[in-house]
């Protein structure tokens, strides 16, 4: 099991009415929109895909620094919002990959 967090320093959104998802050589869903985010020479892929087509698998690979996640067009408007901000993460887990996705951490504490 492995599980890794990093501070997102870039990220490429695709639009598109039909991208192919290729994973692990496999072509398993096609999506109308991608995010990839990138940071500590990982790499999250975010895929969303139409509500009526299928969900892909979730996977962290992390032999080969790249995670992969697929969810519906709906939440588009939410992650892009999100990348907007600064002190934006990633967060990746082998074992349970259905968590890979992004959050955000803030401070506001004072020092006195």
């Amino acid at each position: 099991m492995a599980e890794k967090q990093f501070a997102v320093t870039g990220y490429i959104v695709n639009l598109a009415r039909n991208i192919p998802t290729v994973w692990q050589d496999t072509t398993v869903t096609s999506a109308a929109a991608s995010i990839e985010v990138y940071g500590d020479d990982t790499r999250l892929i975010l895929y969303f895909v139409h509500a009526k087509d299928p969900l892909g698998h979730c996977a962290y690979l992390p032999e080969q620094n790249v995670g992969v996640s697929f969810m519906t067009m709906d939440q588009l408007p939410y992650y892009l919002k999100l990348l907007e901000s600064r002190n934006v993460m990633v967060y990746l887990d082998s074992k349970m990959p259905e968590q890979n996705g992004l959050f955000m951490s803030v401070n506001h504490s004072k020092s006195c």
